[in-house]
């Protein structure tokens, strides 16, 4: 079972080889052991990386890991053209960002962006290590 540095490192190096995209992955840490936790991390940072490629015209993507007792914090920075922050998470088909800022928050996470039209575009969420039991 692949720890999140590793997933992630794979994600990384598959996103810059097939879109010709400078990514790079720094921090560290080990991640939940929930495979809830980890697979929507997972699937955040391939969400965000894929509208990194699709939609920002990036040249350059920063995947940040960082790993405290209570939580994981993962942060997609790109400097491509940005985008109105309200018009990022409008519910809209698919996956997007308003279903995953959705789905983090079920789990007791946090998701922000920022970004401003012309000047790179950040998306931010933590997720807890250890998903609370429900009652």
């Amino acid at each position: 079972m692949l720890k999140i540095p590793a997933a992630l490192k794979r994600l990384v190096d598959q996103f810059a080889a097939k879109y010709g995209v400078a990514c790079s992955l720094e921090g560290s840490g080990a991640g939940p052991e929930d495979l809830n936790i980890r697979g929507l991390a997972y699937q955040a940072v391939r969400e965000l990386l894929n509208n990194a490629a699709k939609h920002a015209s990036a040249k350059c993507v920063t995947v940040r890991l960082n790993q405290t007792d209570q939580a994981i914090e993962i942060t997609v920075a790109d400097d491509g053209i940005g985008t109105d922050e309200e018009e990022a998470t409008r519910p809209r088909d698919g996956f997007g960002l308003f279903r995953l800022r959705e789905r983090i928050q079920l789990l007791g996470g946090r998701f922000g962006i920022e970004s401003e039209t012309g000047h790179g575009f950040t998306a931010s969420f933590s997720l807890p290590m250890h998903v609370l039991p429900t009652r």
